[in-house]
C-alpha cells in the first residue's frame, strides 16, 4: 500500500489506534523549528548554562509510533518529514503557528463551551438588579474610544456634573466596564472556559479570546444604542489633579453607549472644536485629563522622560488565495493615535551613493492622552478604593531608574536626548533599559 493511501485509510478509520498513531505525526510535526539543545560538557571553554529538557518515556514511545507510521508512507523519518506530512494532507497550514501549538493554548471552543455561551446570554438572572444595587446610569453621555478593527469594546466613560446646595459645580469622572461577572459569575460552567485560558491573545493571523465569541462580542461588549451592564468607577478630583479620596464610588450598573468613537474620530471632535460645544462633555474630560497628566508629571510619571511617542508596528496575515503562499502580510508603521495625521518616521534613501534618513517628530494624540488618563485614574481610584474596603487586589509596581549604576548607558541617553537624534524617537527607544 502507497503512502497517500496509508494516509487515507488512516484519516477515514475510527479505530483509536489509528487515530493515535496520526495524532502521534501531527505532535512529532509541532517539534518543527524547535530550537535544539546540546549538552555542554564540562571541558568546554564556554558555557551557556542552557537548560536540557527531558523527555519522558511515554513522548519517547510516541515519536517511535511516529516514525514508524512515516515509514510505512514512505516518508522522511523526521521532525520534518512529519511536518511536511502533515501539511500534505491540509492538517497544518504551510505558516503554522508552531509555536503557539507547542504551548497548548486552547485554539477552538468545544462544543460544550459554545453551549456554556449560548446559555449564560440567555440567563436573565441577575443578582445585583435584585438586590437593588445596580445602578442606573443610562442617562449618561457614555463615550467608547478605541481603534477601527476593535471588535470587543469593553470600557467606556461619561462626566457627572453635579451642583452643589451652594450653587457651586463639582465634575466626576465615570469609567465603565463591562461586566463580565454578569454572564460569567464564580463557579460557573462559562468562567471555567476562561480559567482553561487565563488570557485572550492577540497574534498577526487571529485573535484568541478567552470566552466564545457568542458572547463575548455581544452581552460582554459595550455595543452602541443598547443596555449593558457594566462595573462603574466614579471620582472625583482636587484643583492640582489629586484623588478626592472619599469621593471615590465603585458599583454595578447599567449603561448606554451614546457614541463609538476611533481615536481618529474622537481627535477630529477635539480638533475641530465639536468636543467643546456640541459633545462639550468630551472637551471637559480631555480638559481634566490634561491636568490629570500635569500631576502625574510633577510626581515623576515617565511621560515626563520620554515625552516622544514610539511609533507603533501593526502586524496582520490574512488568507489570500491569489498569493503564492495563499496569505498575505501586511506590516503597518504609525505613530499610534497621533491625531490623524499618521506622521510615523520618515525614511528617505536618496539615490547618491550616501543615504540619508529624515525624522518627523509625531504630534502627541489627544485621543490617546485622554483615554490613558482616565484609565490610569480609574486604576488609581480602585487601588485607593480597595485598600479603604480592605479589598484584596493585585497590582504591579517599577521603581524608578537608577542611573548612577549605570553611568555608560545613562551618557548615551543623554546624548541621544541632547542631540535629539531621530526626533527623540532614539532616546526613546534607548530609554527602555532603564525601565
Amino acid at each position: 500500500m502507497g503512502g497517500g493511501r496509508v494516509l487515507e485509510s488512516l484519516l477515514q478509520d475510527e479505530i483509536q489506534q489509528n487515530q493515535d498513531m496520526l495524532l502521534a505525526v501531527c505532535n512529532l510535526a509541532k517539534r518543527f523549528g524547535e530550537k535544539t539543545v546540546h549538552a555542554v560538557t564540562s571541558t568546554s571553554k564556554k558555557n551557556y548554562g542552557v537548560y536540557l529538557p527531558t523527555c519522558s518515556e511515554s513522548t519517547k514511545r510516541e515519536e517511535e509510533v511516529a516514525k514508524n507510521l512515516l515509514s510505512l508512507m514512505k516518508r522522511r523519518q523526521s521532525v520534518k518529514g512529519a511536518f511536511e506530512t502533515v501539511v500534505a494532507l491540509g492538517i497544518f497550514s504551510k505558516h503554522e503557528n508552531l509555536h503557539l501549538l507547542r504551548s497548548n493554548f486552547p485554539t477552538y471552543f468545544s462544543p460544550e463551551e459554545e453551549r456554556a455561551a449560548v446559555a449564560a446570554s440567555e440567563n436573565e438572572h441577575d443578582p445585583d438588579q435584585i438586590l437593588d444595587i445596580r445602578k442606573d446610569f443610562r442617562r449618561f453621555r457614555v463615550y467608547t474610544i478605541d481603534s477601527a478593527a476593535t471588535k470587543e469594546v469593553d470600557d467606556g466613560i461619561s462626566l457627572e456634573v453635579i451642583t452643589n446646595p451652594d450653587g457651586t459645580i463639582r465634575r466626576r469622572i465615570w469609567v465603565h466596564i463591562s461586566d463580565v461577572d454578569r454572564w460569567a459569575p464564580r463557579d460557573s460552567k462559562l468562567i471555567g472556559v476562561a480559567k482553561t485560558r487565563g488570557t485572550s491573545l492577540y497574534m498577526p493571523t487571529r485573535a484568541y479570546n478567552m470566552f466564545p465569541p457568542y458572547i463575548n462580542a455581544e452581552n460582554m461588549s459595550l455595543a452602541r444604542f443598547r443596555d449593558s451592564c457594566a462595573l462603574s468607577v466614579g471620582v472625583e478630583l482636587n484643583e492640582d489633579g489629586s484623588v478626592i479620596k472619599n469621593s471615590i464610588i465603585v458599583t454595578p450598573s447599567l449603561i448606554r453607549v451614546k457614541y463609538r468613537l476611533t481615536y481618529n474620530e474622537c481627535d477630529e471632535m477635539l480638533e475641530e472644536g465639536v468636543a467643546y460645544k456640541e459633545e462639550w462633555q468630551l472637551g471637559a474630560m480631555y480638559n481634566i485629563a490634561l491636568n490629570r497628566r500635569k500631576y502625574r508629571e510633577d510626581n515623576g510619571a515617565i511621560e515626563n522622560i520620554i515625552p516622544v511617542t514610539i511609533p507603533k508596528c501593526n502586524l496582520s496575515v490574512k488568507k489570500d488565495r491569489l498569493s503564492e503562499d495563499s496569505c498575505s502580510i501586511s506590516l503597518k508603521l504609525e505613530v499610534t493615535h497621533n491625531s490623524g495625521q499618521n506622521r510615523s518616521m520618515a525614511v528617505d534613501f536618496s539615490s547618491s551613493s550616501s543615504s540619508s534618513m529624515s525624522f518627523e517628530t509625531p504630534t502627541p494624540s489627544q485621543s490617546n492622552l485622554l483615554v490613558t488618563e482616565i484609565m490610569i485614574l480609574s486604576a488609581e481610584a480602585i487601588g485607593i478604593w480597595g485598600t479603604k474596603e480592605k479589598v484584596p487586589l493585585p497590582y504591579r509596581t517599577q521603581q524608578m531608574p537608577c542611573y548612577d549604576e549605570r553611568p555608560v548607558e545613562h551618557a548615551m541617553l543623554k546624548n541621544l536626548q541632547e542631540n535629539n537624534v531621530a526626533g527623540g524617537l532614539a532616546a526613546a527607544w534607548y530609554c527602555r533599559r532603564f525601565f
